[in-house]
């Protein structure tokens, strides 16, 4: 089965279908107003009436990079277990403003967060991975899973110590 995919239409002569199209691209998902401009650009819109279409949206409340934001740092958190620190220079390539990126970050993902998720994902692969007795082997599988955390954007130190912290707490058991 094959997927007809029509070739996205060419922005560069039709101003008037600038509008329209960023209008399809909102229907899909949120965007930050960076974004759908580089979008936009992207399909030969020009600079001057990608503006214009960009502060129409924003008047219209269409497009709004706080609710971006927000909506953006839950998303990373609860769905793709990222770090605050990851996730803030995900939202700083966007082009979201500094102020909109903390505004976001204090109030949905505290620190006390990013160390429960840290915990909790570290607590699934644990069981999930099945440690082997071999130390060598166990060093291996050790090292993958703290590479994929730091790959997740957390501090090395603080992988470090949870791990630590659990793995202590198997043993005790």
């Amino acid at each position: 089965m094959s997927w007809n995919k029509r070739p996205k239409q060419d922005l560069s002569e039709q101003p008037e279908a600038i509008y329209p199209a960023a209008l399809a691209y909102l229907a899909q998902r949120d965007y930050a107003a960076e974004e759908l401009r580089e979008r936009l650009l992207s399909r030969g819109a020009e600079p001057e009436a990608c503006g214009e279409v960009i502060c129409r949206l924003l008047q219209q409340r269409y497009l709004d990079d706080a609710r971006f934001a927000l909506g953006r740092v839950r998303q990373r958190r609860e769905f793709n277990g990222r770090s605050r620190a990851l996730i803030r220079h995900e939202l700083r390539e966007l082009g979201l403003e500094e102020s909109l990126i903390q505004q976001a970050l204090e109030a949905e993902y505290s620190a006390e967060q990013e160390s429960a998720l840290l915990e909790r994902l570290l607590r699934a692969e644990l069981r999930r991975l099945q440690l082997s007795d071999d130390a060598l082997l166990r060093r291996k599988q050790l090292a993958s899973l703290q590479r994929r955390l730091l790959g997740k954007g957390f501090p090395p130190g603080q992988v470090y110590q949870a791990l630590q912290f659990l793995l202590e707490e198997q043993e005790e058991e």
